[in-house]
């Protein structure tokens, strides 16, 4: 807020609201506030990389493309091997999460299932209360023996 003085000169500012005045002006403007100018005179420069003590930049180990590239592969087959699915036999997963060891697949798609008997892909079969297990692959949602009877 601008306050006026009620002296002669009425249209004149208070030295207060000048120094305000050119603090709001210096924050909405792009260039430095006096204030500002002073503290940016007095900021130790860094030196670069260049001139670092004991930088010799004659040096300095490149490695071929060809390097960068074989480090990237051998990067990706550790990440690989360690992320990989580990069964609960212990053993690692194949692709699908296949386990030849402990675990099935469905015979319609191929989900991995485990070895329990009881244990069905919800995708392609339904269980029935009085008939047990029918499939559900063409689009038939129940039972065709409870539906015949």
């Amino acid at each position: 807020m601008i306050r006026f003085s009620r002296d002669i000169h009425a249209n004149t500012k208070t030295t207060d609201d000048s120094n305000k005045a050119s603090t709001l002006s210096a924050i909405t403007s792009d260039t430095p506030s006096p204030d500002e100018e002073d503290d940016l005179c007095h900021v130790p420069s860094l030196p670069s990389d260049d001139q670092q003590p004991g930088n010799d930049t004659h040096h300095h180990h490149y490695q071929s493309e060809e390097e960068e590239a074989e480090e990237d592969a051998n990067d990706g087959d550790e990440q690989d091997s360690n992320t990989a699915p580990i069964c609960e036999c212990g053993r690692q997963l194949d692709s699908g999460w296949k386990c030849s060891h402990c675990r099935r697949q469905c015979p319609i798609c191929n989900r991995s299932l485990s070895i329990d008997a009881e244990e069905y892909c919800e995708r392609c079969f339904r269980l029935c209360t009085y008939h047990g297990l029918f499939s559900i692959a063409f689009g038939s949602i129940e039972c065709q023996q409870c539906k015949n009877d």
